[in-house]
Parts: C-alpha cells; structure tokens; sequence
C-alpha cells in the first residue's frame, strides 16, 4: 500500500463520503431553496414539437425503404434512424 504524502487527499479519507454544497446535488446540479432540484431550464415538448418529429420519422422509415435512393443516402438515413 503505498503511503500518503502529507497534505495529499484520498478518496476514503474520514470524514468526506456524504459532504456536499448544500446548493447542489451529488451529480453538481443546482438545487432551488426547498432542497430539490431546480427545473428552471426543463422544457417539456409541445404536441406540434412532438408531432413534427414523428412526421419527420416515418419521412426517414419510408426513405430507407426506398430502392430507387442511392446507396450513400440510404446509408446516411439508416444512420440517422439508429439515434432513435
């Protein structure tokens, strides 16, 4: 095992597992004055949002299909297919 330097912090030293900034989560994100986290920044779809990205899905699903398409741009859309 090898020896501390005096001075030099370690991971299981007494004393630090559990401390924390009382204004962040253990991850660093802020938390608002109840204790909880602070949702300022979350935005959650519309409809309109959610219906324009399925639209622009099943475009790419009947793309891919589509093998009159050159290879290069169905490979690209079989790309982009696989991040959803």
């Amino acid at each position: 095992m090898a020896a501390r330097q005096p001075g030099q912090q370690g991971r299981d030293q007494p004393g630090q597992r559990g401390q924390q900034r009382s204004d962040r989560d253990p991850f660093g994100r802020p938390l608002n004055n109840d204790g909880n986290f602070a949702t300022g920044d979350v935005q959650v779809p519309e409809e309109a949002d959610l219906q324009r990205a399925r639209e622009i899905f099943d475009e790419l699903r009947r793309r891919s299909g589509d093998t009159s398409r050159p290879g290069f741009e169905r490979d690209y859309i079989d790309r982009l297919l696989r991040r959803f």
